[in-house]
């Protein structure tokens, strides 16, 4: 993956990241009016304007977060839930419905601070994989060495991987031999013997031996960097429902609000127009899917897995079976020392000491 995409991923992450800091401030403030609504109702009793008048604060400073948003979309020419929303905010409000009106902005906004936090999970990823990227590289030039920046390599350098060096790119053994820990890329748990002729790749650890390597790939072409590229994809995928819902939901809108003029046609009842709307709000739905992908992913990620495709993991309902290639997948890659076996004269302490 290109520079340019991660660092624009990240910034978009971050304008996402800000956003949901702002809407969180939004909904503790205003669902503090709201509830303070019902509780002046509770107490004083409804025929009291202090519980109104507080829900009618609340409503107000939730809703005003929603209509800034539909504005922006319309503006784009876009046509989503969240101008379905508004109109049910604005005639629940316009009605004197106040805790209502409050309550719908509250879920609405719930649901989209839940699915700026989904998108935030692939900017975590890329950091902790940025992490393993190497910076600097040792190129040979007539067998001098030159230490330069590692994305400043290209195909055909000679470089000098020491122990405990992270390999800087994809490339071809030339001279040595040493222990390579690619986990990280192939998903063994026990570290590989290379000899000369043998690839290395980019992001992994060169535990011992010196090793001479001759670069193939750079870049995005790395193996490395096709592991970019997938957690870039799942962070811009979406699920089936998810995809659904965007086809039709620029026909839903419109239908609600042919259904909402109908019912307003042949009753002349507001109440009944909005309760039309109220219902035809889609937060619930709109709030299951990302708080369904949150839990997934971050389960996932506790576990060190990683999700290529969001759409994948309505697949994993129809799993009833695993199947693994070898023990080394699923093991911890941590050795440990289960028996000592020492020849004769030689005592079991002795083969502890480093």
């Amino acid at each position: 993956m290109p520079i340019d995409d991660i660092q624009e991923l990240e910034a978009a992450d971050d304008a996402k990241a800000k956003q949901a800091a702002t809407t969180v401030k939004y909904i503790f403030v205003g669902i503090l009016f709201v509830i303070n609504g019902f509780i002046a109702d509770w107490l004083l009793g409804s025929e009291s304007s202090v519980g109104d008048l507080s829900a009618m604060i609340g409503a107000f400073i939730l809703g005003i977060r929603i209509f800034r948003t539909t504005i922006h979309d319309l503006r784009q020419g876009l046509l989503t839930t969240n101008e379905l929303v508004a109109i049910a905010v604005l005639a629940t409000f316009s009605s004197g419905e106040y805790h209502a009106a409050g309550l719908v902005a509250f879920f609405m906004l719930l649901g989209e601070m839940i699915e700026s936090r989904t998108a935030s999970g692939a900017k975590e990823a890329i950091s902790r994989l940025m992490k393993l990227t190497p910076t600097r590289a040792i190129r040979l030039i007539d067998g001098t060495e030159e230490e330069v920046a590692a994305v400043d390599l290209a195909v055909g350098d000679r470089i000098r991987v020491r122990p405990g060096d992270n390999v800087p790119a994809d490339g071809e053994i030339l001279v040595g031999t040493g222990s390579i820990n690619q986990a990280n890329i192939t998903g063994e748990s026990l570290p590989v013997d290379k000899n000369p002729g043998d690839d290395v790749y980019q992001g992994t650890i060169n535990l011992d031996g010196m090793l001479e390597v001759n670069v193939t790939k750079v870049g995005d072409q790395t193996e490395f960097g096709r592991v970019r590229e997938l957690i870039l994809q799942a962070a811009q995928s979406k699920t089936q429902l998810m995809k659904m819902v965007d086809l039709y939901m620029g026909f839903y809108t419109p239908l609600v609000l042919v259904i909402g003029a109908l019912v307003w046609a042949f009753t002349q009842d507001l109440n009944r127009v909005i309760s039309v709307f109220i219902v035809s709000s889609p937060v619930a739905f709109i709030l299951a899917t990302p708080t369904a992908m949150v839990a997934a992913v971050a389960t996932a990620s506790r576990l060190g897995i990683l999700i290529k495709q969001v759409s994948d993991i309505e697949l994993a309902a129809k799993i009833n079976a695993f199947v693994f290639d070898k023990t080394g997948t699923i093991t911890t890659g941590t050795l440990t020392v289960s028996r000592l076996a020492p020849v004769d004269g030689v005592k079991p302490a002795e083969l502890l000491l480093p």
